[in-house]
């Protein structure tokens, strides 16, 4: 087996591609069809979890753009729900009543939880490039998605 190696703009363009990512938490019986209905809105793959023992699993094994949280959940389980909240690192998190919010609404307020994200990471980016003592942008780049990436 040979190894490959990247290079930079290779290594943003694949991290960023698994950051996309999402992960559905609820036991709702609507999981599937909300699940498919976030890929077709956001064009990022979806992950589901029925459980917090699950979704903690899910968590240690990938990193995500966004976590959609049931609050009966949270509520049900507040030790569990603790846990989850320490390895959701830099995802967005997205409380949601899955027993009284419809489809429609988890697809906009994950939508408006990405873009605001984005927003804030863009932002990020254009100060670390303005930072004094700093030779280039390039440093800067580098320290910005250093930090992304932890």
């Amino acid at each position: 087996m040979r190894s490959r190696v990247l290079s930079v703009r290779e290594f943003r363009s694949e991290t960023c591609i698994m950051r996309g990512m999402i992960l559905l938490i609820t036991p709702s019986a609507r999981i599937k069809e909300c699940a498919q209905s976030l890929e077709s809105a956001t064009n990022r793959p979806v992950h589901i979890a029925t459980s917090l023992p699950e979704a903690g699993s899910r968590l240690g094994e990938q990193e995500y753009a966004a976590v959609i949280i049931d609050q009966f959940l949270m509520e049900a389980e507040p030790d569990e729900s603790g846990q989850i909240l320490q390895h959701i690192e830099t995802a967005v998190p997205v409380y949601l009543n899955f027993a009284i919010t419809g489809i429609p609404r988890v697809v906009r307020e994950t939508r408006t939880a990405l873009a605001r994200r984005q927003r804030e990471e863009h932002i990020a980016r254009q100060s670390a490039e303005r930072a004094p003592g700093v030779n280039s942008g390039k440093m800067s780049q580098r320290c910005f998605w250093r930090a992304i990436w932890r």
